[in-house]
């Protein structure tokens, strides 16, 4: 077994003060990708979501990730709203619709790379159905997970 390194205790304040730092520099850079996201919302959405929406999703995806299910997002509603148009009716969706499809995007785009196989997920499809559970990678199952029916 290797020796543990011993780091002397004039080390210790510069590290926390490093790791201070960085975490600094990393919620900055958050703050400013959310702000570049929620101006690609606006720009295919009335409504935008709060900052706080856009710094969750920067903290689970990349931010190149989070801009594919901004512009996807937008694709299916633009493709629904010329649906209803074409059949003489409105079509109106929700914020948390908008937001749980865009995040639905997310997922499945980060599913291939391994980032939550195995893990188990909720769907909804709609505020007034039941939400479908179950697993992205069945192989990953254990034995003692059962099936929501």
């Amino acid at each position: 077994m290797p020796p543990k390194k011993v780091q002397s205790k004039q080390d210790a304040p510069m590290d926390k003060t490093n790791y201070i730092r960085e975490r600094i520099e990393a919620a900055k850079q958050r703050k400013a990708d959310a702000a570049e996201l929620a101006e690609l919302w606006s720009l295919n959405f009335s409504e935008c979501p709060a900052e706080r929406q856009f710094t969750i999703w920067l903290r689970r995806y990349a931010k190149d990730v989070i801009a594919d299910g901004i512009e996807r997002t937008a694709e299916w509603f633009d493709n629904e709203a010329q649906k209803a148009e074409t059949s003489g009716t409105t079509f109106s969706r929700p914020m948390g619709e908008l937001t749980a499809y865009a995040t639905g995007v997310m997922i499945k785009k980060t599913a291939g790379d391994g980032a939550l196989n195995g893990r188990k997920y909720t769907r909804v499809k709609s505020t007034t159905e039941e939400p479908e559970v179950g697993f992205l990678d069945e192989s990953l199952r254990g034995d003692d997970d059962e099936d929501v029916a």
